[in-house]
């Protein structure tokens, strides 16, 4: 992707009032005082088992500024307009001092959703802070356009990030000046899976028919994922390399497209987070083809792994939080504090139990190196590919 068809790409789905392109987004900084419209929360999908938490009724906030504050999630996210409520640029006191934005650099209804709206769940159970958090969906541009946002908020501890393995794989493939080193690592959470699937009533009953029928007409198969760079687009790379056929892939801006797709029967495979797919599985609307993990996914035994399939593949991707580049060090020991609760807390557990994700918690700089050697692989990865920046 060159520079003018990433800025293209920066309008897509923006679901929010800031659409900054990137590349003025990375080396600026808007006005602190004019918070992104949020939109509200949702509860975790089922695949969380979660009950929903009940609205509070919000009270316009006391203050007067000129932008409004951003729209409050559910449960005591809600409460982020309650009486006292400081807008961006009027907080005082310690931190935090107002309420927390969350956001997910990917359209509502991925895997980057549903765990960013199990993050506010747990943060409200286990009242891990005191202020409230609110979801901001900010997607695009394989999830640079919300990394990018964060950039905006130099220095601001009350905003942060989901984070997924696009935050690496995304700068090596394309020319976006956005890398995880212009963020500051807060905290990995858990490790994640990748699986393909097809419809239910797809021909290809295995991993196999699918290469067979692929062989006989390159290129006639559709396929999606998230985003052109990530690690779904690296994984059809890989198996079409080292497997001999050719399909063509389509990305997406979140799983939850991906899986629309493929229900509409508009691509014949998919890929995606076990968190994402496993419900589809159970209701008999997906059948798992393939699993790009070390070992088979406990839920799905009788689904073979890449390897198994002679291909050198694991593609399992961490699931964290990252921040605005210089944030205040006390702020950011506060937020991988409370990290480390929210990894031990029961929904948390529960919700990494039911999606086939293993809790693997790092703080502070041990993320940050996490976050190097993720990139070590996959460089070596995109350069077997051939794919990486010229």
């Amino acid at each position: 992707m060159n520079r003018r068809q990433l800025l293209r790409a920066l309008g897509l789905g923006v679901v929010t009032v800031t659409t900054l392109p990137l590349l003025q987004a990375c080396g600026g900084s808007t006005p602190a005082s004019k918070p992104a419209e949020t939109k509200p929360a949702e509860t975790p999908k089922p695949a969380a088992d979660t009950k929903p938490a009940a609205a509070a009724p919000a009270t316009p906030p006391q203050s007067a500024p000129a932008a409004a504050a951003p729209t409050a999630a559910a449960g005591p996210a809600a409460a982020a307009a309650k009486p006292g409520f400081k807008p961006r640029g009027e907080a005082t006191g310690p931190f935090p001092s107002r309420p927390i934005e969350l956001v997910v650099p990917f359209a509502p209804g991925g895997g980057s959703g549903i765990t960013g709206e199990t993050i506010n769940k747990v943060f409200t159970d286990e009242n891990l802070m005191p202020q409230p958090m609110a979801i901001s969906y900010k997607p695009g541009a394989g999830g640079m356009i919300g990394w990018a946002y964060l950039t905006q908020n130099r220095g601001e501890p009350h905003v942060i990030a989901t984070a997924t393995s696009s935050l690496i794989t995304g700068p090596l493939v394309t020319e976006t000046p956005l890398t995880y080193k212009d963020l500051t690592p807060i905290a990995l959470m858990a490790v994640d899976g990748l699986l393909i699937v097809t419809g239910a009533e797809s021909p290809y009953k295995s991993w196999d028919d699918l290469v067979s029928a692929a062989k006989a007409s390159p290129k006639t198969i559709n396929t999606g994922g998230t985003s052109a760079s990530g690690s779904d687009a690296m994984a059809f790379s890989v198996l079409q390399k080292q497997q001999g056929f050719e399909i063509t892939y389509i990305p997406f801006n979140s799983g939850g497209e991906v899986n629309a797709a493929l229900l509409g029967n508009h691509v014949a495979l998919a890929s995606g987070n076990p968190n994402e797919l496993l419900p589809q599985i159970q209701a008999g609307k997906m059948r798992p083809m393939l699993a790009l993990t070390g070992k088979r996914i406990p839920a799905l035994a009788d689904t073979p792994t890449a390897i198994e399939k002679g291909v050198n593949l694991n593609l399992e991707s961490g699931r964290g939080i990252v921040g605005p580049p210089d944030m205040p060090a006390d702020a950011r020991q506060i937020w991988v504090d409370a990290f480390k609760k929210a990894t031990e807390s029961a929904g948390w557990k529960k919700y990494a139990g039911d999606n086939q994700m293993v809790i693997q918690f790092l703080g502070g700089d041990e993320y940050g190196e996490y976050f190097e050697e993720q990139t070590e692989m996959y460089t070596r990865i995109i350069k077997e590919m051939g794919i990486g920046r010229s």
